[in-house]
């Protein structure tokens, strides 16, 4: 038995209808999938932040010399403020040869709230056994996005935390 030719395959009314149902549902799906994405970048920003802090003082320890991090509202600098190279130790100044430990932008959307930042002229040090110099009781890190906000709070004894 052979078919009819003219009954193979897909009609074209039947095509269109396949793609305005696909094209409905990715019209669902966008503003959810920007959204997500705009709260994971929030969340990874605050992680990044609280990780490099525990990188700034293990870095303390092990040259047992100052770690400087100076925030500004799109992202931070850590670096060895040791005075290396000519540079003076522990004056918040990258110069000389001192080492550069990370220097990080925020994503596009994501930022510190600088107002409320509780660190003194937005920055902090670690000495070399690790401890926050410049911390009264604890310090607080907002970082926000139009989608939420998270707090990253260093201890005076150097405990980070996400909040």
């Amino acid at each position: 038995m052979r078919r009819d030719p003219t009954s193979c395959g897909f009609s074209v009314v039947e095509l269109m209808v396949a793609i305005a149902v696909v094209a409905i549902l990715a019209g669902l799906a966008t503003p959810a999938l920007v959204t997500w994405k705009q709260r994971h970048e929030l969340n990874g920003a605050a992680a990044n932040l609280a990780a490099d802090l525990e990188q700034a003082k293990m870095r303390a320890i092990r040259e047992n010399s100052f770690v400087a991090v100076v925030f500004t509202a799109g992202g931070y600098t850590i670096f060895v403020d040791n005075g290396a190279g000519g540079g003076d130790p522990g004056d918040w100044v990258r110069s000389g040869d001192e080492a550069l430990v990370q220097q990080r932008s925020l994503p596009p959307g994501v930022q510190l709230r600088m107002a409320d930042l509780t660190l003194a002229n937005g920055r902090v040090r670690f000495n070399g056994r690790g401890f926050p110099l410049d911390v009264a009781a604890t310090a607080s890190i907002p970082v926000e996005s139009a989608h939420g906000a998270k707090e990253v709070t260093l201890s005076r004894l150097g405990n980070v935390r996400v909040n």
